[in-house]
């Protein structure tokens, strides 16, 4: 099976273990937006759809006064369009690019709030050393490791790094969720010891083993080969794919697990995807 990446675009999200809110942030950077409230025509198409109440507690209405519990909820989002390179010992290729699209921001009632990053990959990269980037830097508790009362960087990863040290200068973690174990980036993960992951993966062609694969960070070709370390058994694959699957049409499918959600598709383009 041929397959070649044409087109693949990563949310690695989390519960932020910050304080403050969207005000503030704003007030500190300039740069973020606030997402525009929703049109009553648009409300209420998503009112029959529903409850309104749901709709209220993650977005603002045009011209509607939210109830005082949802009078902080708000989304907020960053441009960056930052090309970054990630080098690590546990690549197979000498680096990893990536351009690093934006960051959002969701803030909620109750000092709720919930981060993403978007990441376009490089049409070059393989699925292997994209595989092996993903998990990587979804372990923000291993960017940094103390030896000797000193934290030491864990991954080379300058231009990402220095963005989510922005990110958390605005939104510092609470002092609960602070762990000198962990480093400066263990904010980033309230519940958790990951960065959840939703990829969208666009390729010539598609089967189950590799949808898989990609979907639990396994490295391509595993399932089939039975004397590789990673791979699984019969039984937990087949249970997998048959409970954990999505699929309404032949040219895509889905993958959803706990702190992962992957569609793979055939095509060229995004724009030929629906999702």
């Amino acid at each position: 099976m041929d397959n070649k990446l044409h087109y693949a675009h990563t949310f690695f999200c989390s519960h932020l273990a910050a304080v403050g809110r969207a005000s503030e942030v704003q007030a500190a950077d300039k740069r973020w937006q606030a997402e525009k409230p929703l049109t009553r025509e648009a409300y209420e198409r998503l009112s029959s759809i529903y409850y309104e109440s749901f709709i209220d507690s993650l977005m603002q209405v045009d011209g509607q006064t939210s109830g005082a519990v949802y009078a902080d909820t708000a989304h907020l989002t960053l441009e960056t369009d930052r090309l970054c390179t990630l080098r690590h010992p546990k690549l197979p290729a000498a680096e990893y690019a990536f351009r690093l699209c934006r960051f959002h921001l969701f803030f909620f009632p109750y000092d709720i709030c919930l981060f993403a990053m978007e990441i376009a990959e490089e049409p070059e990269t393989t699925l292997d050393t994209l595989i092996a980037a993903h998990g990587i830097l979804r372990e923000t508790s291993c960017y940094e490791i103390a030896e000797q009362g000193i934290l030491k960087s864990q991954i080379d990863a300058p231009e990402y790094l220095a963005l989510l040290e922005e990110i958390l200068r605005l939104c510092p973690p609470r002092p609960s969720a602070e762990s000198p174990r962990q480093g400066r980036f263990s904010g980033l993960t309230l519940t958790g010891n990951k960065l959840k992951c939703f990829q969208i993966f666009i390729l010539d062609d598609f089967s189950d083993e590799l949808l898989f694969e990609l979907g639990t960070l396994s490295p391509v070709g595993c399932v089939a080969d039975h004397k590789h370390e990673y791979s699984p058994s019969q039984e937990y694959y087949d249970r997998i794919i048959r409970t954990h699957t999505i699929s309404a049409f032949r040219n895509w499918k889905a993958l959803a697990l706990v702190d992962s959600f992957t569609v793979v598709a055939k095509g060229r383009t995004a724009a030929q995807m629906w999702v």
